[in-house]
């Protein structure tokens, strides 16, 4: 009986602790211009258009505290800044109960608590990524990058980037944390990696306006993101001839798909790369498939022939209401899909040298 009544006033204690939601932030500063002015906890506002003042401190003797209660029973990121003050240090705090210790620079150190301490590790990381990042696009001048190596050692270390970035994002997607961090990686995700992340996120949010509306937009975007299947479709070749894209893909060669149009002119300013591309790689294992959106057949075939577009070619002649555009929810041309032998999307949107760069690593 003892031992049960011992084990109860256990659960009992860890329960009083779970609902202790109270937080201490023990701050400090280096540097002048600080003293007496005031640091700012700042919370991201619903709609994620402003952030929204919680709480306030006086900065003095270069240090500062703030105490309070979290409204939260998941953590939540806050951010502690100099709000009137320009070129100041900002830091990432996240409110849970214990006592948070702050050290402002540039960049901050945070830890003290749990997600704290993993929230200053991962952040950590990611700062000398990416300065590994800038200085491999400094590097001789800017001319490195310009090479097969250069770009491939860039895609290595974004895509570092965007690994630890989703599995820290993941890890806390239940709780502000990681709906803080879907945000800040929306342009380094793929898009198959926010829809899941989406999905996963708090009812709370999946459920909002904004939540619904991030779901509906990266499902469409994802159907041609890198790592995704092609979806076939089928429309009349210059003969007239109904064609698919599955003629061609999936037959043991690499394949671009290559959406322009006649009238579209950054399509046609892009086209001479196009062309160099196919000619040096066409005999390795290349091929390349053009969908035209044009609208008038003589203005589509006129500039096939005009810019040398010696690959496979197909439209419906429906302009902006081209099918395969439909399909793919292209807004905007040109737009290049690259599919591996297999079918899969393995990259999209290569201008000039990125292309024919990714053909060096894929086929020579």
């Amino acid at each position: 009986m003892r031992k049960i009544f011992s084990a109860c006033l256990l659960l009992l204690s860890l329960a009083i602790y779970g609902q202790n939601k109270d937080y201490v932030i023990n701050g400090t500063i280096a540097g002048e211009g600080y003293e007496g002015k005031m640091i700012y906890l700042q919370t991201v506002s619903e709609d994620r258009s402003s952030l929204v003042k919680i709480d306030s401190a006086l900065v003095q003797n270069n240090s500062f505290v703030l105490k309070n209660t979290s409204k939260s029973d998941e953590p939540e990121l806050a951010i502690l800044s100099f709000s009137e003050m320009q070129n100041t240090p900002q830091s990432l705090v996240v409110l849970e109960s214990g006592n948070i210790n702050v050290k402002m620079g540039m960049p901050s150190v945070i830890g003290g608590t749990i997600h704290n301490d993993e929230c200053n590790s991962f952040i950590q990381a990611q700062e000398e990524l990416k300065n590994k990042l800038q200085a491999l696009v400094e590097k001789d001048n800017y001319a490195y990058m310009e090479t097969p190596e250069g770009s491939a050692e860039y895609d290595k270390l974004l895509d570092q980037v965007r690994t630890k970035g989703f599995e820290y994002t993941k890890a806390n997607i239940q709780n502000g944390i990681g709906e803080f961090f879907l945000f800040s990686f929306l342009e380094i995700f793929k898009p198959n990696q926010v829809l899941e992340l989406a999905r996963e996120t708090r009812p709370s949010f999946k459920e909002s306006q904004m939540g619904k509306s991030m779901i509906t937009f990266f499902e469409e975007k994802s159907k041609f993101s890198e790592g995704a299947k092609y979806t076939d479709f089928s429309q009349p070749d210059m003969n007239g001839k109904l064609t698919a894209l599955s003629d061609y893909v999936g037959k043991g060669k690499v394949v671009l798909v290559d959406f322009w149009a006649s009238w579209c002119g950054p399509c046609i300013k892009e086209m001479p790369n196009v062309v160099r591309a196919y000619n040096e790689y066409k005999d390795k294992g290349f091929e390349i498939v053009g969908v035209s959106f044009d609208s008038e057949e003589n203005a589509w075939k006129g500039a096939v022939s005009r810019l040398n577009m010696a690959w496979p070619q197909m439209s419906d002649l429906k302009g902006w209401k081209n099918g395969a555009g439909q399909i793919y929810g292209i807004k905007s041309i040109p737009f290049t899909m690259l599919l591996d032998k297999d079918g899969t999307i393995i990259a999209t949107n290569l201008r000039g040298e990125q292309l024919v760069n990714k053909l060096k690593t894929l086929l020579d």
